[in-house]
């Protein structure tokens, strides 16, 4: 959350956010609610386009439907939006023992080494 409301703040915004990441019966995975409180109203297609563009360069973060299959075994972070009046909901999920962890560390380590941060973890999610 912490995180969340600082990068909020760099960008210049004063809006409230809310985090709830919800605790299921799965082996693995992270389904996160984040609620974000603005000043004004915001269209949905305005929300969208600012995730989209936002992510554009990030290659482990997609902007579809979360699904904790699609991204279980992934390095990946599914991500969807949906804004109405002066709130925007976006929902993510990851693979807390791949993106939250092993993942992390390996995409670090390819940057610190200057190789491409996506080497080694480009495999897709594992289903079922």
């Amino acid at each position: 959350l912490a995180e969340m409301r600082q990068e909020l703040a760099s960008l210049g915004s004063r809006a409230r956010c809310y985090f709830t990441p919800h605790l299921l019966p799965v082996n693995r995975g992270i389904l996160t609610t984040a609620h974000i409180l603005l000043d004004e109203p915001v269209e949905q297609k305005e929300v969208e386009r600012l995730y989209m563009d936002y992510y554009k360069n990030e290659p482990f973060v997609r902007y579809q439907r979360p699904s904790l299959n699609a991204v279980r075994g992934s390095n990946f972070c599914d991500v969807m939006v949906e804004a109405s009046e002066n709130r925007v909901v976006a929902v993510s999920v990851i693979d807390n023992l791949v993106k939250g962890a092993s993942g992390q560390a390996i995409q670090n380590m390819n940057l610190m080494c200057g190789w491409d941060e996506t080497l080694g973890l480009m495999n897709p999610g594992m289903l079922p």
